[in-house]
């Protein structure tokens, strides 16, 4: 079997451009870990981010405002996930 037609330089490079994103989403989860924010939702907010801006892009035809309109959406979604957490801890003092 032959590993260079299998192994090339374009397999590693599909590869990090597919993790990217993942590998972000990791980061989040991992830096709100630090603050003391549960955020298990962090793929569920990167899809619908994603969703967003792909529907607004295709209806308006314009990729700008897909990616604002994407941005109010995704701090929508995140704007209550530290209550809980915050509120938990208001409650033990």
């Amino acid at each position: 079997m032959q590993f260079d037609k299998i192994f090339d330089i374009s397999l590693i490079y599909a590869t990090f451009r597919s993790a990217t994103p993942i590998i972000y989403a990791a980061l989040c989860a991992a830096i709100t870990q630090q603050a003391d924010i549960l955020n298990i939702g962090t793929e569920g907010i990167m899809l619908t981010g994603a969703f967003t801006a792909v529907t607004v892009s295709y209806f308006t035809g314009s990729w700008v405002l897909g990616f604002l309109i994407s941005m109010v959406a995704w701090v929508l979604i995140c704007l209550p996930l530290p209550l809980p957490n915050s509120c938990s801890i208001a409650c033990l003092e």
